[in-house]
Formats: C-alpha cells, structure tokens, sequence
C-alpha cells in the first residue's frame, strides 16, 4: 500500500468514526491529482452540509477522473439530494447501476421514488438491494394506514397528561414522503429528503410573534422515510413514537438540545 493509499484510508476512517472536519485536516496531505482525494472532500463537505464547496471539490474530481468514475456519479447523487433535484440524484445512481449492481445506490435510487411519489418502483428497488445482500438491505417493514393511526394514537396515550394536552393541539400530518416543495423552501441540505419528521408553524413560545411560514402549525411524520430507517414492525412502532415526541418538543418552543433534556429526543 503506498502513502497516499494509507492516508487516504486513514481520512475515510476519520471520517466515518470522528467526523468530516478531522477527515478534512487530513485530506490536507493528500495528492490533488488524484480523484479519490477530491471525492473523499466532497463528501466531508455534504456531511457538513457546505453543499457549494462539495460541488466544487466534486468538480476537481471529475476533472480529474472523468463524470463516469463512480465516486464522482455517488458524491454528484448526493449533492443534488441536498439540492432536492430529484431528477438529476436519479440520473446519477442510475448511471452508478448501469455499471455495477450497488445495494447502496439502489437505496438511494429508492428514496429518489419515493421523493417522485413512484412507490412500486422504490419497492422493486429495495427487493433487488436486498437480493444484493439481504443482511445489509433488508426489506422495510410496512405498516397500512390503520396500523400507523394506531401507533399514533398509542404515543400520545403514553405521554404525561400535561404534554398530551399540547399534543391534541397540533394536527399530526402524515405523508408517505416528504413534499418537493418543502426541501426547496430552504436552503441546500437545510432539511434532508430522508428525514424522519418535521414541526412547521410558530411554536408555542412564539405564539405572539409573526409567524413566517404561516398557516397552522402541524407535525409531519414521513411514513416511507420512517419504515426505511427499521428492520422491523417493533422499530417502526418505536420510530414513530420517538420521532413524534421529537417533533411536539419543537412545538413547545424547544431546540435540539432542549428536546433532549426534557426527554424527548
């Protein structure tokens, strides 16, 4: 293994293990002319959500290793995820499974449907990752629309009365996927098209502010996205409720971290 090959090694793992700006310090030792080095930043760079300087560093790499090179088609895929261009992230895992049957860009492939509201394909898509390796892409669990009603209804019935009365003041939206139109109110890997659930509207504690989304604020919960994240019925079950819970302490007017403590999270 040469040098470059071990710190480039190195980085990946830094980067799996520490996180992006670790394995950016070490990229900075890493040989510009080859297009693994430009991938690997590319990629620190969408983690970090600095979708500009991702496309920038993607660019470097397909300079240098040419738009078919499979890095350069899997970091253009996620870039344009987080730029919500549903159409551009399918044609590149499309072109990454023209030249090898990869169960991660069929994962992502699927998710691209879902996005598209092109559910059986998604599903077509996820048999053939799991036929892939059936360890590693197994087969979401899938709850009909009664099940998820009532898990729903199960969580609320779970929370202290206090927080249950909050609860029954926000409409719980569900959606099979995220809309395209909420992804790109925003900007660039602001809200991610995997993510699990969203508060919109003003939150209690901003009740006498305007309120800049307008409308009424609601609890979005994205079934598809959900079940994709479980191995099992039981998973999804718990995903909902901590995904719900998540989301009603954002209505309460907590951050992040204020979700946690109050036990939330």
């Amino acid at each position: 293994m040469s040098d470059q090959e071990a710190e480039l090694e190195r980085a990946w793992a830094l980067l799996e293990d520490q996180g992006p700006e670790p394995a950016l310090e070490a990229a900075a030792a890493l040989d510009d002319a080859s297009v693994d080095t430009w991938i690997l930043r590319a990629t620190a760079y969408i983690d970090l959500l600095r979708i500009d300087e991702a496309t920038a560093a993607c660019e470097r790499a397909e300079a240098v290793g040419g738009t078919t090179h499979l890095g350069v088609l899997w970091a253009r895929g996620e870039i344009a995820l987080a730029r919500w261009d549903v159409e551009a992230a399918g044609r590149c895992f499309e072109a990454i499974l023209e030249q090898a049957e990869e169960g991660a860009a069929l994962e992502r492939l699927a998710l691209v449907r879902d996005l598209q509201r092109r559910y059986d394909e998604a599903d077509e898509l996820l048999e053939r990752a799991q036929a892939v390796d059936a360890e590693l892409y197994p087969l979401p669990p899938r709850l009909d629309e009664d099940e998820v009603d009532a898990v729903i209804e199960e969580a609320a019935a779970a929370l202290p009365v206090t927080l249950r009365e909050h609860l029954d003041e926000v409409p719980i939206v569900v959606e099979l996927a995220p809309p395209l139109e909420l992804g790109r109110s925003g900007p660039p890997g602001d809200v991610p098209p995997d993510l699990l659930g969203l508060f919109v509207g003003s939150s209690l504690m901003e009740r006498s502010e305007e309120d800049p989304l307008g409308g009424v604020p609601r609890i979005y919960l994205f079934q598809r996205n959900i079940e994709r994240a479980c191995q099992d019925r039981d998973d999804v079950v718990e995903q909902v409720r901590v995904t719900l819970y998540h989301e009603l302490g954002h209505y309460l007017g907590f951050d992040e971290e204020g979700v946690d403590a109050l036990g939330l999270g």
